[in-house]
């Protein structure tokens, strides 16, 4: 029974193109983990159910598309929505309001590279000595 519904799990994300990054089994084998880039997927074999944990940085419209095509899996029994996660620098899940934090630092931090870059092409721009035509 658990290899028929994870293989449905598999044939599932494989049909709409869900590219699984990492996955294996856990306590026992009696859960298995799928591990994508926009969501990690627990998969329960004893009561046949799926928890899942949508990147802190996923749009909502994209988490709910993701949401109904798991629930098309009719071998589940039911699908459970857990905290969002993200992935810190040091490889690390940090999952709830602390993984939503540390994606406002994230995007803070590249807004900042990003304009410090623009200047420092700018100044290059405006202080090169350019080739007369």
């Amino acid at each position: 029974m658990s290899d028929k519904i994870r293989s449905d799990v598999e044939k599932k994300l494989a049909e709409y193109g869900m590219i699984v990054l990492n996955d294996y089994p856990i306590d026992d084998e009696t859960q298995y983990v799928f591990i994508l880039e926009s969501m990690i997927l627990f998969l329960v074999f004893n009561d046949r159910s799926l928890a899942i944990s949508f990147h802190a940085g996923l749009k909502p419209e994209d988490a709910a598309q993701n949401l109904l095509i798991l629930e098309e899996i009719k071998s589940l029994s039911k699908i459970d929505i857990l905290d969002s996660f993200f992935i810190n620098n040091k490889n690390k899940i940090v999952s709830g309001e602390a993984a939503f934090e540390l994606l406002e630092k994230n995007n803070k931090a590249k807004i900042l590279v990003d304009h410090l870059r623009s200047e420092q092409y700018m100044r290059i721009l405006q202080s090169s000595k350019c080739f007369d035509c």
